[in-house]
């Protein structure tokens, strides 16, 4: 295609970075179409700018039709209120501006995809048409004469053009083209109509960008939720790791409702939490200076003071020493009950607490374990860590199996121990409906300096609040709402 402009952009080395960071994420379904769209590295690295930059500067033209009427179209997109709200979200965030950028270029595929199976089914509908499809394979020609499905059609064409063959190439070549154009003028008609009429974007055009922006809502949740809330830098969460996991969220049942109820009960706690220290001469921070005659301790400077006043000062007052304190916050190990009798709102409820003390625990620079159990305890190696299994875990564990408080206990004080975590404060937060007896001896969580924050959701469990009780913690019914979760939060941040 010979265009300038395409040209310059495409030989530009940044634009083909970001270009290639965003396409390569493309469905397999709709890789071999992306390939054949020229201007697709264009569209999507110019609505990446349009979204990441502060004040972007639209063109004046583009000798290109197809990018022309796309820069007509972005002209009444930036002065709408959809534009705005999304750029409080994207602006100088390399991730997040990818991601919306990733999600308006499967959109637009997806529409180009779904006009080129009309244009599939209308050449199977002619003569002329039926002839064409069947030269390009015997394979073809047998889904062609068999009437099978339009999808099936598409995903045969797909794939003779991905194994070279060349009238299958010639034909996806000539059908995207087509598709692109009508798709955009379709588009571009509506803005035409609207900015005519003096109205705001139209309906069909909206819909567009809303899905976009909607994964972007949803992608700024889960980086926040992996930053500990805190601004996340542009190496802070990488664009595949967001990726990645909402491609891994978008069939799970309730997890809105996980990560709203979650962002409610953190934004309800103050943002600098107290992080406990005590004074050590081995601690890491300098608290102040103290007065020793051990010589081990004492400041360099002050071993160098003429002997009659070393010797004055030793047998006085003593020598100048640093003063040091320690941070003393351990970790928040949180142990859910995944029984079947914990399924829908239960489970929704707990989990969106363990999520606000992820964040919590990241805000008090403390150690996070997570841990499921039923009359097992998952996983069943070692606790979740790493800020993306979290989130994943936590969205996705299903429901089952019966229930063992003990089981779950026990190994949350054996992964504490082997973390050497023992000397440290530790808070193990427990959200069970369990009523089964438990029977571990309090000593095992108080020689490792773990406080027991035991949560039941409905019923009673006497022995557990017990234990609880004499760990030095605390045993809660719990309200299945934001005030109860924020409650256990509250708790736990003490």
């Amino acid at each position: 295609m010979q265009n300038n402009l395409l040209n310059i952009r495409n030989n530009n080395p940044y634009y083909q970075l970001v270009a290639k960071d965003i396409l390569k994420h493309i469905p397999k379904e709709l890789k071999e179409i992306a390939d054949n769209i020229p201007q697709l590295p264009i569209l999507s690295t110019d609505n990446y700018f349009l979204h990441y930059t502060i004040y972007p500067i639209l063109a004046t033209s583009n000798e290109d039709q197809v990018l022309q009427k796309v820069l007509d179209i972005y002209r009444e997109y930036t002065k709408s209120e959809e534009y705005q709200s999304t750029k409080i979200l994207t602006t100088l965030d390399d991730e997040l501006s990818k991601i919306h950028s990733y999600m308006l270029t499967k959109t637009i595929l997806e529409k180009i995809r779904e006009k080129m199976k009309d244009k599939l089914e209308r050449m199977r509908s002619s003569e002329e048409g039926r002839k064409t499809l069947s030269s390009i394979s015997p394979q073809m020609r047998d889904d062609v004469d068999s009437g099978a499905h339009v999808n099936a059609l598409m995903n045969r064409l797909l794939q003779d053009a991905s194994q070279g063959n060349q009238k299958a190439q010639q034909l996806l070549q000539q059908i995207t083209s087509t598709a692109v154009s009508d798709v955009i003028n379709r588009l571009h008609e509506k803005v035409q109509e609207a900015r005519e009429k003096g109205k705001d974007l139209p309906r069909e055009v909206k819909e567009v960008f809303e899905e976009a922006k909607k994964t972007t809502e949803k992608a700024k949740d889960l980086k926040d939720l992996m930053s500990g809330g805190r601004k996340a830098g542009k190496t802070g969460t990488s664009f595949e790791k967001l990726l990645n996991l909402l491609d891994k969220l978008v069939e799970v049942e309730g997890v809105s409702d996980i990560l709203t109820l979650s962002k409610k009960i953190t934004d309800s706690i103050p943002r600098f939490a107290h992080i406990k220290k005590q004074r050590d001469r081995h601690g890491t921070e300098v608290y102040g200076y103290r007065l020793t005659r051990n010589l081990e301790h004492a400041l360099p400077r002050e071993l160098a003071l003429p002997d009659d006043l070393f010797y004055y000062k030793l047998a006085s007052q003593g020598l100048l020493s640093k003063e040091k304190i320690r941070v003393m916050e351990g970790a928040y190990y949180v142990v859910i009950d995944k029984s079947g009798s914990m399924e829908g709102k239960k489970t929704i409820w707990a989990r969106s607490v363990a999520l606000a003390l992820y964040r919590l625990a990241r805000r008090k620079n403390r150690r996070y374990f997570l841990r499921f159990f039923d009359t097992e305890v998952y996983p069943i190696d070692d606790p979740i860590e790493r800020p993306e299994e979290i989130i994943e875990h936590i969205v996705k564990v299903h429901s089952s199996g019966g229930t063992s408080i003990d089981n779950a206990l026990l190994t949350a004080v054996r992964d504490i121990r082997q973390s050497r975590l023992s000397e440290y404060t530790n808070t193990v937060i427990l959200i069970t409906d369990g009523e089964d007896h438990v029977t571990v001896d309090p000593s095992r969580l108080k020689e490792n300096n773990i406080t027991l924050v035991a949560v039941m959701i409905e019923g009673e469990n006497d022995t557990l609040k017990k234990l609880a009780e004499e760990s030095g913690g605390q045993y809660l019914k719990a309200e299945l709402d934001e005030r109860g979760a924020l409650k256990i939060v509250k708790i736990a941040e003490r």
